[in-house]
């Protein structure tokens, strides 16, 4: 991302990564390749688990995925 760019995240204000708990690198693909990298529902592995579990869904798409970006 380029500092002249809108939407350039200066680095002073990384404390919010810090407080997501998610890695400057997977919020750049998250933001740049999301329909790419994602599949189905995307939210923490945790909060996927009570999810897939409410709709009886037996295939988890994407779980590995949001494990990897989102820990």
């Amino acid at each position: 991302m380029r500092a002249d760019k809108r939407g350039y995240i200066e680095q002073r204000s990384l404390s919010i990564f810090e407080r997501l708990k998610i890695a400057p690198e997977n919020w750049l693909k998250l933001t740049t390749q999301f329909t790419k990298v994602l599949k189905g529902a995307v939210e923490r592995p945790n909060k996927l688990d009570g999810y897939y579990t409410h709709l009886e869904v037996k295939r988890r798409t994407g779980i590995s995925h949001c494990e990897k970006l989102l820990g």
